[in-house]
C-alpha cells in the first residue's frame, strides 16, 4: 500500500493580511490628503501673518443654495485686525448682523478652512493667493451624499488701507 499521490502546495495569503492591507493603504492615503491640505493652509496662513496687512478692504462672495443676502458680494473693511464694516457692493447697504458671519476677513477665512477638515468635510478645496497667502476660493462639500450643503467662497479686490 502506497501513501498514494501527494498534493501540491498551495501558499494561501490569509484574508485578514490582505484586508489589513487594504485598511493599512486606505488609512495612509486619508492621511496624505488631509495632512497635504493642512500644511498648505498653514504655510499660506503663515505668508498671510507675515506679508498681509493689519488695515485692508476685501470683497467676498458665496456660491450657495441660500438668500441673495447671503452671497453679496460683500466688501469688508478690517482696520487693526478687527472688521470695522461689511457692505454690499451693489448697494453700499451694511450687511444684517445676523449674517455678517458669513462674510468673513483673511483669518476667519482660514478658520472656516481649518474648521471644514476637523469637522471632516467630504471635500475642501482651497487656492491660495500666490504673494500673499490668503484664501482667493475655498470650496467645501460637507457631506456627499447630501444636495445642497455645498459652499464656495470666492476672494477678490483686497486692498491695503
Amino acid at each position: 500500500m502506497g501513501a498514494g499521490p501527494t498534493m501540491p502546495t498551495v501558499r494561501r495569503t490569509p484574508i485578514l493580511s490582505v484586508a489589513y492591507a487594504a485598511v493599512l493603504a486606505a488609512c495612509l492615503a486619508g492621511c496624505t490628503s488631509v495632512t497635504g491640505p493642512v500644511r498648505e493652509m498653514e504655510t499660506a496662513q503663515r505668508r498671510w501673518g507675515d506679508h498681509g496687512p493689519a488695515d485692508y478692504q476685501v470683497t467676498v462672495t458665496r456660491a450657495c443654495e441660500c438668500l441673495p443676502a447671503m452671497t453679496g458680494p460683500v466688501r469688508v473693511t478690517v482696520r487693526a485686525g478687527l472688521v470695522t464694516a461689511r457692505q454690499y457692493v451693489t448697494t453700499g447697504e451694511a450687511v444684517a448682523t445676523e449674517v455678517t458671519e458669513l462674510f468673513p476677513s483673511v483669518p476667519e477665512l482660514f478658520e472656516l478652512v481649518a474648521d471644514a477638515h476637523r469637522r471632516g468635510a467630504a471635500d475642501v478645496n482651497v487656492t491660495y493667493d500666490p504673494v500673499l497667502g490668503y484664501p482667493v476660493r475655498i470650496a467645501v462639500d460637507y457631506d456627499a451624499t447630501m444636495a445642497d450643503d455645498e459652499v464656495v467662497y470666492s476672494v477678490r479686490d483686497l486692498q491695503p488701507l
